[in-house]
C-alpha cells in the first residue's frame, strides 16, 4: 500500500527526503520490535518496517533511473536488484547467526539495527534536499 501511494509522496517530497523517511521507518519498526511484550504487538511493529521497505524500494529505483544514463539503466537496476534480493536472502541468515553463534542477544540485535537504520535516516536526510 505504501509503495502504491509513493508516487503521490514524490510530489510533496524529493528522493532523498523519501529514502530517509524509508530508513526512520526502519528505524522506528526495529526499535518498536525491540520494545514489544508480545508476538502480536511485534506484528504490529513489523508493519512498520514493511512501510520502510514500500517507501524504499521504488524511491530508490526513481533514484536509480534518474541518475544513471539509460545505456547503462539496466545494469544498474540489475545491480540493484542483486543486491537487494542477496540482503533478502542473507538478512535472516547472518541475523540468526549473529545471535546464535556470537552470543548476541536478538534484542541487541534488534536495537543496533534500529541505530544504524536511524543513522542512515540521517545521513540520507542531511544529504539530500
Amino acid at each position: 500500500m505504501v509503495a502504491a501511494a509513493s508516487g503521490r509522496l514524490a510530489r510533496l517530497l524529493s528522493n532523498g527526503r523519501l529514502i530517509a523517511l524509508g530508513f526512520a521507518c526502519y528505524g522506528v519498526g526495529f526499535l518498536a520490535t525491540w520494545f514489544v511484550p508480545d508476538s502480536l504487538a511485534a506484528a504490529g511493529a513489523l508493519v512498520i518496517v514493511g512501510a520502510g521497505i514500500g517507501l524504499l524500494l521504488p524511491t530508490v529505483d526513481a533514484a536509480v533511473s534518474n541518475r544513471v544514463e539509460a545505456d547503462y539503466r539496466a545494469g544498474a537496476f540489475s545491480l540493484r536488484n542483486s543486491t537487494t534480493f542477496s540482503g533478502w536472502a542473507a538478512g535472516p541468515v547472518t541475523f540468526a547467526g549473529l545471535a546464535a553463534a556470537g552470543g548476541v542477544e536478538y534484542g541487541d540485535l534488534l536495537l543496533a539495527a534500529a541505530l544504524v537504520a536511524f543513522g542512515a535516516a540521517l545521513l540520507a536526510f542531511l544529504s539530500n534536499k
